[in-house]
C-alpha cells in the first residue's frame, strides 16, 4: 500500500503543472492589451499650469511685510516699541524684527503656494477634441 501511494505521489509531482499564481512570468496586463488600437492617443496628459510660484512669491512678500510690522510693534503695542516686551537695546529689537519678518515670509509663502496650487492658469484647461 505504501509503495502504491508513493508511486502515485511521485507521478503527480512529475506531471503536475504549476498553478496560475506559481508562474515564472506574470500574466499579460489587461491595461496594456489594447495598446495597438489606441496607438494614436498619447498615454500622458499635457501638464496643466498653476500659480504655485507666483502664489508663493506674493504670499512671502505679504507675509514678510506683516511680520515686519508685527516685529516693529505697529499692531497694538502700547509702548510703541517692538514686539519684544523687555527689549531696550537695538540688537534685540532688530533680531526680533528679523525673526518676525522671516517667520511671516515663510508662513505667507507656504499659504500662497497652497492657494496657487489650487488655482489653474486660465489658458491651460484641457478642451476635448471632436
Amino acid at each position: 500500500m505504501k509503495t502504491g501511494l508513493l508511486a502515485v505521489g511521485a507521478a503527480s509531482l512529475l506531471w503536475a503543472s504549476p498553478a496560475s499564481a506559481q508562474r515564472l512570468r506574470p500574466a499579460p496586463s489587461l491595461l496594456f492589451s489594447r495598446r495597438a488600437e489606441l496607438s494614436g492617443v498619447p498615454d500622458t496628459l499635457p501638464a496643466v499650469g498653476d500659480h504655485r510660484v507666483s502664489g508663493a512669491v506674493i504670499g512671502g512678500l505679504l507675509g514678510g511685510a506683516i511680520g515686519y510690522a508685527v516685529g516693529r510693534g505697529v499692531f497694538g503695542s502700547s509702548g510703541g516699541g517692538s514686539a519684544c516686551a523687555g527689549c531696550e537695546s537695538g540688537d534685540e529689537s532688530a533680531t526680533t524684527t528679523l525673526v518676525w519678518t522671516i517667520g511671516g515670509a515663510a508662513i505667507g509663502a507656504g499659504l500662497g503656494y497652497l492657494m496657487g496650487r489650487s488655482t489653474p492658469k486660465k489658458g491651460s484647461m484641457l478642451v476635448p477634441e471632436h
